[in-house]
């Protein structure tokens, strides 16, 4: 979870210095991420709290700052419901003016999440969910997605184990 913190602490930082100066505004000359997972429902355990103190770890381990901008990491709790993610991402965006939102453990929370991103037209990247439309049909010019995709990951994996010849094999 720190290397994902930490991509994504480095991603902010470049995709911030690549935005035109107005947009650079939106958290008064500071980095904010706002960590968007499961802090109390069936994932908690996978992201949850431990991807909000990865991403506290992270930005402690950059100094406190990027480009001479304070990071400031701030977290809501999704329950990895869509509804909720959808309305935390909503509020991060508008009320703790984050630049970035990370996180989502699961496709429905993730998918909601990046709807608001593009409507907010800031980053949002997804760290936990792998359901293949986060990279294909539901992608959008905001979106990241960190992890593998299911896809990716049983064609891959399956045309290797294949390919050396085996016969009886098991995900």
């Amino acid at each position: 979870m720190k290397k994902t913190a930490i991509a994504a602490l480095v991603s902010a930082a470049f995709l911030t210095a690549a935005i035109p100066a107005k947009a650079q505004t939106v958290s008064d000359n500071e980095i904010r991420i706002g960590v968007l997972t499961d802090l109390s429902g069936i994932y908690s355990a996978i992201e949850g709290p431990g991807a909000v103190l990865a991403a506290q770890m992270a930005a402690r381990d950059f100094g406190g700052q990027v480009l001479g901008r304070k990071i400031v990491i701030t977290s809501a709790d999704t329950q990895s419901k869509a509804d909720l993610s959808g309305s935390k991402a909503r509020e991060m965006f508008e009320k703790d003016k984050v630049d970035m939102i990370v996180g989502n453990v699961s496709t429905a929370s993730a998918l909601a999440a990046m709807e608001v991103a593009e409507q907010f037209k800031r980053v949002s990247i997804v760290t936990g969910a792998a359901s293949l439309p986060i990279t294909n049909e539901k992608c959008t010019p905001y979106s990241i997605h960190y992890v593998y995709d299911t896809y990716a990951l049983s064609r891959g994996t399956g045309k290797a184990v294949v390919d050396s010849g085996k016969k009886t094999w098991f995900f």
